[in-house]
């Protein structure tokens, strides 16, 4: 299974960290150079619909959904079943190794699987699609936002790229992870527990490099809630 990280140009710090934790999980990876939203210019911000739901997004935001729209397609165009997207900025457990070395593990249900955790409730179906060597799968209910570190497969890959298309909806953890979202009954969303990973803004002990380069974390709830 290919490991994808997205690092920016600038941040070469976040890709010695990176580096380290893949080197103490034994795993090798691929960088994806982030698109940097400094760089962009104000018309991206017209892929973004009107909306009463959701707030504008920023030009980090809108660069952020665009580097993992180029991971789905380095995943949808390529020869594995599933592919691995990591930030550059996470923490793994060493229980990660098992999670990424292989995809023989995931069932064939399964086409989008949160590994992360953002150290929030979240809501999950009883039922396990899983349940193997003290961790399972579960269909996630509910909302649980972060793109530090997921699994998606080729053919779910496909699907978001067909689904954000010319347009982004709303920030990518949210398109990606909450049920308010719409997406055809096919695209199911999973969560691994426990979680092998989580970013390092969300640590008591968090380094400042480790902060968010898109927004602070109070922020990370974007949805606008009608009165």
């Amino acid at each position: 299974m290919r490991c994808l990280v997205i690092n920016l140009d600038r941040s070469p710090e976040r890709l010695i960290h990176i580096g380290s934790q893949f080197s103490t999980l034994g795993l090798n990876f691929e960088r994806v150079a982030a698109v940097d939203g400094r760089e962009l210019d104000d018309a991206v911000l017209a892929m973004q619909p009107a909306s009463k739901q959701w707030k504008r997004m920023n030009k980090a935001e809108i660069a952020c959904f665009m580097s993992h729209r180029a991971c789905w397609a380095i995943i949808a165009e390529g020869s594995d079943a599933y592919g691995a997207v990591i930030e550059d900025d996470v923490f793994f457990s060493p229980s990660a190794t098992h999670a990424l070395s292989s995809s023989d593990w995931i069932p064939a249900e399964v086409g989008l699987l949160k590994i992360e955790t953002f150290r929030q409730k979240v809501f999950l179906s009883r039922a396990r699609v899983l349940a193997d060597a003290g961790r399972s799968i579960h269909a996630l209910r509910g909302c649980h936002v972060g793109t530090g570190g997921y699994v998606i497969s080729r053919d779910y890959a496909k699907r978001l790229l067909e689904l954000s298309e010319g347009a982004f909806p709303c920030p990518v953890d949210h398109f990606m992870f909450d049920d308010e979202v719409p997406r055809p009954e096919e695209c199911r969303i999973h969560q691994l527990y426990p979680a092998v990973c989580i970013q390092g803004m969300l640590l008591d002990s968090a380094d400042p490099a480790h902060g968010s380069t898109i927004r602070k974390p109070a922020a990370a709830t974007v949805r606008v809630k009608p009165k």
